[in-house]
């Protein structure tokens, strides 16, 4: 199976980042083809078809294990955290990584020890998962949300009810303190959930400006990831191709009155800095290497 860009669907510019800074990585791409031939996935399954997949082919075949085995493997791999798992997933099968799939910070439950008894409150706990890019305001949201989550929640056995008994809200509202991540060894800046600063991992101030990013990237790239035979092409040649992403550019191809054709002042025909693109992606690289 080729090769292909995998399309992220959020409207959130920091989470595009964080996917991005996978999901684009060549090695990434190339351990996603090997488990894609593993697992008989010779062309991509429809996003609307992700658990039917699941079901059919994986806890189907009893082989549920194997296949979050790989996936943990892959996330370790690249230094990800199991906030990436789903991601993982859906890029392996669909190839489409769809909104609200990633997050930097949420809670969950979890099973104590072997046992997978997770009806019974005391096989389970809950946890809050960060990662390097969480920022306070979204850890604080979350614990918010795990409290409201408790509070809805009716106790039905005496363990659960003795665990209720000891929080109390009110002082974990007044004291709660989120302290800054110490560890500069992975950690190189922690203000606005900002990591990787040497790589300048912000640098794309806008969605559309990572996204156009990615575009050039792909273009540029592209054919080369699938054969390393194949040059990156230049980047006169990424403007020119890019360029034709204009509306108005397939209707004046097809009009031979030039005459007829049509005067656009699109963001695609309005821009011609070479150099722009030279140094976007430098910038693109150096981040992809250093995440």
């Amino acid at each position: 199976m080729k090769i292909e860009k995998i399309d992220i669907q959020t409207s959130n510019k920091k989470h595009a980042t964080d996917i991005a800074m996978l999901v684009d990585k060549p090695e990434f791409l190339r351990e996603i083809q090997i488990l894609r031939e593993k697992w008989g996935i010779t062309s991509l399954f429809r996003q609307a078809d992700f658990f039917n997949f699941i079901d059919k082919y994986i806890s189907g075949k009893n082989r549920s294990r194997e296949f979050y085995s790989d996936i943990s493997t892959l996330l370790e791999k690249f230094n990800r955290g199991i906030n990436f798992k789903r991601v993982v997933e859906y890029v392996l099968v669909t190839g489409v990584v769809p909104e609200g799939v990633y997050l930097s910070c949420y809670f969950d439950t979890i099973p104590i020890g072997e046992t997978d008894i997770v009806a019974n409150p005391k096989a389970k706990q809950y946890v809050i998962v960060i990662s390097p890019r969480t920022e306070k305001q979204e850890l604080l949201e979350v614990f918010y949300e795990f409290q409201e989550h408790i509070r809805g929640y009716e106790p039905t056995h005496e363990f659960d009810r003795r665990m209720l008994g000891k929080i109390n809200f009110h002082n974990h509202e007044r004291n709660f303190n989120i302290e800054n991540p110490d560890d500069k060894e992975h950690i190189e800046q922690y203000m606005d959930g900002s990591v990787y600063s040497a790589a300048d991992i912000t640098k794309n101030k806008t969605l559309k400006e990572l996204e156009r990013t990615r575009e050039w990237y792909w273009i540029r790239y592209g054919d080369n990831l699938n054969d390393k035979t194949i040059r990156p092409l230049s980047y006169k040649k990424i403007l020119e191709l890019w360029q034709k992403n204009c509306p108005n550019n397939l209707q004046n191809q097809n009009e031979k009155d030039s005459n007829k054709h049509k005067e656009c002042s699109c963001s695609y025909c309005l821009f011609y800095d070479i150099n722009i693109i030279e140094q976007a992606l430098a910038s693109y690289i150096k981040l992809l290497n250093q995440s």
